[in-house]
């Protein structure tokens, strides 16, 4: 049976690096900040993140915890900045093209954060398609800074528990095969 394409990526990544590289970590923390970052993150897939969490964790190099930690920084760095974009150019995302289109998923998250931004914020996170777009919602419908890094937070708090779990998971599962 062939790679898959991500794992061809990720190996090609990788190669000729120590498995203890702090490298390594950046690139969690980087796979982290593209799955959440406003428009990119739509092209993103979370697997490339699981997967390469769960092989780095699988390799002892790194405990999950610090795994999870570079994962968390880049999820909040990656949905502060689509915050910012939201907020500065509130106008021309209700106006794009992009938003048009997916007219029924922006409606979806603006009902959401009109009922209870901290639920749309939490709900947004957990759902691949509005990962990266419920940040510049929030900061194209006025929510302040504070109350969205707390919402934010609280968020990327339950998201990183739940990638820690699925790293320690799919990581020993692999780990009773080899």
């Amino acid at each position: 049976m062939g790679k898959s394409g991500h794992a061809v990526v990720i190996e090609a990544i990788v190669a000729g690096l120590d498995g203890s590289s702090p490298l390594l970590l950046l690139l969690i923390t980087l796979l982290a900040f593209l799955e959440c970052l406003v428009g990119i993150g739509l092209f993103v897939s979370g697997t490339i993140l699981l997967s390469t969490a769960t092989w780095l964790y699988g390799t002892n190099a790194f405990p999950a915890a610090t795994i999870v930690v570079a994962a968390f920084i880049g999820a909040i760095v990656g949905d502060h900045v689509g915050y910012f974009v939201g907020r500065s150019a509130e106008p021309l995302i209700f106006d794009s093209k992009f938003v048009k289109k997916h007219q029924s998923m922006v409606d979806r998250i603006n009902t959401g954060l009109q009922r209870s931004f901290l639920i749309a914020i939490c709900v947004g996170r957990l759902f691949p398609v509005a990962r990266s777009l419920t940040p510049a919602m929030a900061g194209a419908a006025g929510l302040s800074r504070i109350r969205f890094h707390l919402f934010d937070v609280i968020a990327c708090t339950a998201w990183a528990g739940g990638l820690a779990l699925l790293i320690i998971g799919l990581g020993d599962l692999l780990l009773s095969y080899m």
